[in-house]
């Protein structure tokens, strides 16, 4: 006989079943889906973290570097004539380096160093035309000068490129503290014409050689300058597991580059022209583009320099490699490319400054 009271707990048993295989592996299958989107949501985040601060740094030495060196374009051809090429073509074809080289030359205001306007020489010669020069000197109108030993200088006659004179220059270097004529009360200062020659005009040698050719009733003047050039040059790549990015030097009067940033990319465009602009790869030399007798006017001379700096990220494969990449740089790393546009002012200003003093 069964027990009456044995009966419910068999129906008990009975309905408390547990959980199908199918309803396990579905089950299973739904908990796999949602953790893989919460791991892919944290992989995710940590990748973000992890670009967000290296971009930052990208972004921020780009911009760094792009206003170094505008600054130093606005500070291009202070001091000098529209005619001088104050944006040189000395190793602006790259030497070696992979990216565009830019020299700029100009009265630069550097810190703790005061630049006068233009001193008139009086001279040029040895002893026998300057007394107490030991070697070649520039005899000034005034007493005493503001040059130092050391000083980067520019000597040019004040010449129109329209005129009966050529216009003409030569960079020298102050080889000796100023000296003094007794006899006529007048300074000079001793000049080395060898180091920078590169930098002359072509026909600057002979008339600048003696003071025979020199004068011609145009004023010679002499004037202190900075010469600023940038290039790119890879970092060490001792420092890094894969490819090292670029540095943009800076060298301030032949004295060592120093590294101003990290960039991959380095690009400068001329403008010459208001009018009808033309855009050109290499930096204009007035006379040498212009020939001979062409007066320089607003339309034929630089009225703006077009800055490009691309940067690249350090640390390759994260996410977004090669955006912002330009044309042959697609790789694993990310890129920024910042340009601007500067009006180097001091050489306009120049040549409004010899219009308006035109009767």
């Amino acid at each position: 006989m069964h027990d009456s009271k044995t009966k419910p707990r068999l129906e008990e048993c009975e309905t408390a079943r547990g959980f199908t295989l199918i309803e396990v592996l579905i089950s299973m299958l739904i908990t796999l889906i949602v953790m893989a989107s919460v791991f892919a949501l944290l992989t995710r985040g940590q990748k973000a973290f992890e670009r967000e601060p290296e971009i930052a740094d990208m972004q921020q030495s780009a911009r760094a570097a792009l206003d170094i060196v505008s600054k130093d374009v606005l500070q291009a051809g202070a001091g000098l004539p529209p005619e001088f090429p104050a944006f040189s073509r000395q190793n602006g074809g790259g030497d070696g380096a992979p990216t565009d080289v830019l020299v700029i030359v100009g009265a630069f205001q550097l810190p703790g160093e005061v630049y006068n306007d233009p001193e008139v020489v009086d001279k040029l010669g040895d002893g026998t035309i300057v007394a107490g020069c030991p070697s070649f000197c520039a005899q000034l109108t005034g007493a005493t000068s503001n040059f130092q030993q050391g000083d980067v200088l520019v000597l040019y006659n004040d010449a129109r490129n329209d005129g009966a004179v050529q216009p003409q220059w030569t960079m020298v270097e102050v080889t000796s503290p100023p000296g003094l004529n007794v006899g006529e009360n007048k300074a000079f200062v001793e000049l080395d014409y060898a180091t920078h020659a590169a930098y002359n005009s072509p026909t600057a040698a002979v008339p600048f050689a003696t003071d025979a050719g020199f004068n011609a009733g145009v004023p010679m003047k002499i004037t202190r300058v900075s010469v600023v050039r940038y290039f790119t040059q890879l970092d060490d790549p001792t420092k890094y597991n894969g490819p090292p990015p670029h540095l943009l030097m800076r060298d301030l009067d032949f004295q060592g580059p120093q590294p101003v940033g990290y960039l991959d990319d380095f690009q400068i465009r001329y403008t010459i022209g208001v009018t009808a602009p033309v855009d050109q790869d290499t930096p204009p030399d007035p006379i040498a583009d212009l020939g001979f007798g062409t007066p320089i006017t607003a339309d034929n001379m630089l009225a703006g320099v077009r800055i490009s700096v691309t940067a690249r990220s350090v640390t390759a494969g994260m996410e977004g490699a090669s955006e912002g990449a330009s044309a042959g740089m697609e790789d694993d790393f990310i890129r920024k490319t910042f340009s601007t546009n500067v009006n180097p002012r001091n050489i306009s200003s120049g040549l409004d400054a010899r219009v308006m003093a035109t009767p």
